[in-house]
């Protein structure tokens, strides 16, 4: 999916994730965060993650139907054309995917990478859901302070090393508010825990 500009001038690094990441649209364009959205596949139809089916529509068809829909990682080509966008605006893209122990994201995504001439640096952020989420952030804050590549990736690496937890989807703007950072997991989740999420 790619991201509206908001006016502020690109980063030198570009960050790239996946749709299970659930990072709110608001955020992936406040910080130019592309997004590579999850195949969702339901009676022979294909959507995209977070495209052509709102949640309330899959939840109101979710009750009601008689079959139940399946999940499929983006293929190779949509990672290829994800990096190719950010590439265009960036010297160097970061990429944080779900936990390679879950899905072949990972694995894509460092093919879709060889594409490339800049460097690309690909982190399996271990988890999945809002944590994905909230590593892909700090990533993107960095960056846009001007970080360089390496620097991006000194704050999300430790990052995907220091969550151990995943935040329901209602919690996201509560623990932003609260004043949570990935860069410190500890304070981060204390701050989480005391959101009346």
């Amino acid at each position: 999916m790619a991201v509206q500009s908001s006016g502020v001038a690109p980063s030198r690094v570009a960050i790239l994730t996946d749709s299970a990441a659930c990072v709110p649209p608001a955020l992936a364009q406040e910080y130019g965060i592309e997004i590579v959205p999850f195949q969702l596949i339901w009676d022979g139809e294909v959507y995209l993650d977070g495209q052509g089916l709102t949640p309330a529509e899959f939840y109101r068809r979710f009750r009601a139907s008689s079959t139940y829909p399946t999940t499929a990682t983006p293929t190779l080509g949509q990672f290829i054309a994800a990096f190719q966008r950010a590439a265009e605006h960036a010297e160097g893209v970061v990429g944080i995917f779900v936990s390679e122990a879950l899905t072949s994201t990972v694995r894509l995504a460092r093919q879709a990478a060889q594409e490339l001439n800049i460097p690309v640096y690909i982190l399996d952020s271990r988890n999945g859901a809002t944590t994905e989420g909230f590593i892909a952030l700090a990533a993107a804050r960095a960056a846009r302070r001007g970080a360089s590549l390496e620097e991006v990736v000194a704050v999300a690496g430790p990052a995907a090393s220091g969550w151990a937890c995943s935040l329901p989807w209602k919690c996201w703007s509560t623990c932003v508010a609260a004043g949570a950072s990935v860069g410190r997991p500890r304070s981060s989740a204390r701050a989480c825990a005391s959101s009346p999420c």
